[in-house]
């Protein structure tokens, strides 16, 4: 990648090693070293680490970056935690309230959802944000949707098109709409292993 052409860096501090392409938007916003920024892409209010690798076409706001990730095209981030050796594949949608450990897979087309209760915002409302944790060496498979207020523990695997609508133990392998957590005899009746 070279430094490209319609680029637009705003407030933002912008380590001289990062690499970054053409059509690029970074607003308020601080990247650290060897980071390598794709095409079309947009950062907003963010702080990326060291070493991150993003894709093409992607919305990054008001989140934080750790280091040595991979961010892959079509995705959103906004106002989330993403820890350290993550690979996030494409068209992921993560909104505000999800948190990301170390050393976690997001499948293509994971969708996380913050909002239990979802509706036009009004003055008489008020609205909060349903969390998500993702916790260490775990991963999801691809289009697999993620419901508000789920924490899915440390090494656990989400069988792809599953629906997480509650807590995932460690080390558990869970699938299913909604996802049911899965012991080794089913997993070897089922043929997975």
């Amino acid at each position: 990648m070279s430094n490209g052409r319609w680029t637009y860096f705003d407030k933002s501090k912008i380590d001289p090693t990062v690499e970054y392409g053409h059509f690029i938007i970074i607003e308020d916003s601080e990247i650290d070293a060897h980071t390598q920024i794709a095409n079309m892409v947009v950062v907003r209010k963010s702080k990326i680490g060291k070493h991150n690798k993003l894709w093409n076409y992607l919305n990054i706001y008001s989140s934080e970056i750790g280091d040595r990730n991979t961010i892959s095209s079509f995705c959103e981030i906004g106002g989330s935690r993403i820890g350290n050796n993550c690979k996030i594949e494409a068209m992921v949608y993560m909104p505000l309230g999800i948190t990301l450990g170390n050393n976690v897979f997001i499948g293509p087309g994971v969708r996380f959802a913050n909002d239990k209760y979802p509706r036009v915002v009004d003055n008489k409302w008020e609205w909060t944000v349903g969390e998500v944790h993702v916790a260490d060496r775990s991963a999801l498979g691809i289009g697999t949707t993620v419901l508000p207020n789920v924490k899915i523990g440390e090494h656990s695997f989400i069988a792809a098109g599953s629906l997480v609508s509650k807590d995932i133990p460690p080390n558990s392998f869970a699938m299913g709409r909604p996802a049911q957590v899965v012991s080794l005899q089913t997993l070897k009746e089922l043929g997975v292993v």
